[in-house]
């Protein structure tokens, strides 16, 4: 009988060094196993061995030795959902939080922050927000950390992807343009502080030094991860925040989040915040101040708008397979198709806010899923988002003729 052949040797070896590195990607990073394929994670590797021109045991050991070539890959399944004041309405209450704190010392912590965008908006936020306040001001350090230290490598500027609507008119004095990209003003340069760590051990960190912080940032990270390590995630991030603070989900996360912490979702739409006691009078305050006539009166809208269309849906037969897709979603959470069934349902029941939160989750998942970039852009333009829904359209379309393109190749 003849021995192994070298290649079939080394790709044995292949083999179990890429099982090894899926199990550091679920056990290590808490990503849930559905969130990544190996047929991903294998094709990946091998333009990385293509791009450094080493071998298979080479580029291994780089992984297991070199932290940020493990935080590359990590990365590449847990694409950061930042930009720019994405959630405009949050960073509304981050001004009338800074504004109702100004004259004490703020600590910031944002958790897996995927770049300078979030730490950048928040602090344009504080700093504009305590501009305001006829009381002294006193100073704010915003902690920024992050596994992947390519994210911090670059100076922070902006523009592409990390500009994807319209900067909020008081923060554009922040943000000047320059050279075709927005340049961070020097006054908040001193607030952000960088660190390259991955989310456990940063929380390790804060609770061994007993910091606490008056907001804590967690967004757009836990939706990668298993339910257990997600609920897990929330619970620390809430220990890490002082009394009166408040912990900042993404739009996805504030029902987990929740029921994870028992925390209460403060009562303004699009902050997507939570604060242990939404009742304390200095919470009232901020929620007060941040609920502006126009708010107020945009939230009734919409509530009064999906109220009128739920009596128009055929509940029983609706709620049948309502639940079957609640069901499928609970099963496979990670997969892009069941969230767009889901929010289907949602839409025919009445549901459009849901409905959209589902088509969101849907293209965290697969960007480039065209059944929920078709359903994004109804739903845009039954919202009134014209704009919203013309670039979903368009989105939608390239991925149909890529994919005609592909298949035509074939």
């Amino acid at each position: 009988m003849n021995p192994p052949s070298r290649d079939s040797r080394d790709e044995h070896e292949s083999a179990a060094s890429l099982t090894s590195l899926a199990a550091r990607l679920h056990h290590e990073s808490a990503l849930a196993s559905d969130a990544f394929s190996m047929q991903r994670l294998r094709a990946m590797v091998r333009t990385r061995m293509s791009e450094l021109a080493i071998d298979t045991a080479t580029y291994f050991a780089k992984v297991r030795e070199i932290p940020e070539e493990y935080a590359r890959i990590e990365a590449a399944f847990t694409p950061p959902e930042t930009w720019l004041f994405r959630y405009p309405e949050s960073f509304e209450f981050v001004r009338a939080f800074a504004r109702a704190h100004a004259s004490e010392q703020l600590q910031v912590l944002v958790l897996g922050c995927g770049g300078w965008c979030e730490p950048y908006a928040l602090a344009a936020s504080i700093f504009h927000g305590r501009s305001e306040s006829s009381r002294s001001v006193a100073g704010c350090v915003i902690h920024a950390s992050d596994r992947n230290g390519a994210l911090f490598r670059d100076a922070p500027t902006f523009s592409g992807m990390h500009v994807r609507a319209e900067l909020p008119l008081w923060a554009r004095r922040y943000f000047p343009v320059i050279d075709a990209n927005c340049q961070p003003d020097d006054s908040l340069h001193s607030m952000v502080r960088a660190q390259t760590c991955d989310l456990a051990s940063t929380m390790i960190q804060a609770r061994a030094a007993a910091t606490r912080y008056d907001i804590v940032c967690l967004r757009n990270v836990a939706i990668y991860f298993t339910a257990q390590a997600r609920d897990h995630a929330f619970r620390n991030a809430c220990k890490l925040v002082a009394p009166g603070g408040v912990l900042l989900v993404g739009h996805s996360e504030v029902h987990a989040a929740s029921l994870a912490t028992s925390w209460i979702p403060v009562d303004v739409p699009g902050a997507f915040a939570l604060m242990a006691d939404a009742s304390e009078p200095r919470a009232a305050q901020v929620v007060a101040e941040t609920l502006t006539p126009r708010a107020m009166i945009a939230a009734k809208h919409l509530e009064k708008k999906v109220s009128a269309l739920i009596p128009m849906a055929s509940t029983v037969p609706a709620l049948d397979a309502l639940a079957r897709a609640h069901a499928q979603v609970a099963l496979t959470p990670f997969d892009a198709q069941a969230h767009v069934a889901l929010a289907l349902e949602l839409e025919m029941s009445g549901d459009l806010a849901h409905a959209a939160a589902s088509i969101t989750k849907a293209l965290y998942l697969d960007r480039f899923c065209e059944a929920a970039l078709v359903a994004g852009a109804r739903l845009a333009e039954t919202r009134g988002a014209t704009g919203e829904a013309s670039r979903l359209r368009a989105r939608a379309l390239r991925v149909h003729l890529s994919r005609e393109s592909d298949e035509g190749r074939s």
